[in-house]
């Protein structure tokens, strides 16, 4: 290889831009060049070998990383879920509860919407079953009131 091109591929590498090809390359011993051929040998010299194991430490540390962000995320996914039925139920459970009040009103206007009843509406009623739903009561008949 020329000079020339030596030195290009020593640019590089010293920049930080040669392709491990040219880095084989210049770390070669037989070298026509002595400057070359001294500044590879020294490089070599001072190259710090891997410890043994690393990669296979790095990849387990990855993979013990990813698995605690994945327990994270699905916990927090089933925590937002728990919540949000939670508050769906309460929600739900609010908008049931009725006062006495509002129950009355409800009766009275299902009780105006049937005409014949209206009559009845002002006269006494016994209430037989109550719960939030539904209201069972009696109206005296008018043909018995008319006929004490």
């Amino acid at each position: 290889m020329s000079k020339r091109h030596m030195d290009e591929i020593l640019n590089k590498y010293m920049a930080g831009e040669s392709t491990l090809k040219e880095e084989k390359e210049l770390l070669k011993v037989d070298h026509a060049d002595p400057e070359i051929a001294d500044w590879s040998m020294f490089v070599k010299a001072k190259r710090i070998n891997t410890p043994d194991g690393l990669k296979d430490e790095i990849l387990t540390r990855i993979q013990a990383r990813t698995k605690r962000r994945r327990w994270l995320y699905a916990s927090t996914g089933i925590a937002a879920t728990i919540v949000l039925i939670l508050a769906v139920i309460f929600e739900q459970q609010e908008q049931d509860l009725m006062t006495d009040r509002e129950k009355q009103e409800l009766l009275n206007e299902a009780l105006s919407m049937f005409p014949e009843n209206s009559k009845s509406s002002d006269q006494e009623q016994d209430i037989i079953y109550e719960d939030d739903l539904i209201v069972i009561y009696l109206v005296p008949n008018q043909d018995e009131s008319g006929s004490e």
